[in-house]
């Protein structure tokens, strides 16, 4: 029985990061988009939301890419 250590590649941990901070960044878009305050100066464009499903969606692609990295070892 042979104990390999694998690393995880940096790209995988980004993605984590990215994924959670989209989840964050989305949840305040979609509060702001319920509950608008009175001086918000984007509050027609909500870009926390767009920003959040960017994250998102590139969070779960760096994912994606360090698991593919990870797998062809």
């Amino acid at each position: 029985m042979e104990n390999t250590k694998q690393m995880i590649p940096v790209w995988f941990w980004v993605g984590i990061m990215m994924l959670i901070y989209g989840i964050l960044v989305t949840g305040a878009g979609i509060y702001y988009l319920i509950n608008p305050p009175q001086s918000y100066a984007a509050k027609w464009t909500n870009p926390n939301l767009w920003w959040g499903i960017i994250m998102l969606v590139v969070g779960v692609i760096f994912m994606f890419l360090g698991r593919i990295k990870k797998e062809s070892n």
